[in-house]
C-alpha cells in the first residue's frame, strides 16, 4: 500500500511539475487577450463618442491620424487655421 501511494504521489508531482508552467503561459496569453479586447472595445467607444460630437471626414484637407479602430480612424484636420477632428 505504502509504494501505491508513494507512485501516485511521485506522478502527482511530475504531473504538475509539466502542468504548472504550461497554465502560466496560458493564463498570460488570456490575460493579453483580455486586455487587448478591452482596448479595442474602449476605443471603439471614443470613436462613436467623436463621431456624435464632430462628424465624418469632409475628404477636402490634409489630416494626420490620431488612432484607428478596425476600419475607421479618427483624424485631424487643419480648418480655417484651426484643427478639427473629424471621422474618416
Amino acid at each position: 500500500m505504502r509504494k501505491t501511494i508513494a507512485a501516485f504521489l511521485l506522478g502527482v508531482l511530475i504531473t504538475l511539475t509539466g502542468y504548472v508552467p504550461f497554465y502560466m503561459h496560458i493564463r498570460e496569453k488570456w490575460f493579453d487577450l483580455g486586455r487587448n479586447t478591452g482596448k479595442i472595445e474602449g476605443l471603439a467607444n471614443a470613436l462613436e463618442a467623436l463621431n456624435k460630437e464632430f462628424g465624418p471626414y469632409d475628404g477636402k484637407s490634409d489630416y494626420r491620424t490620431l488612432f484607428s479602430v478596425k476600419a475607421t480612424s479618427v483624424v485631424v484636420i487643419e480648418k480655417d487655421g484651426r484643427k478639427e477632428i473629424q471621422i474618416y
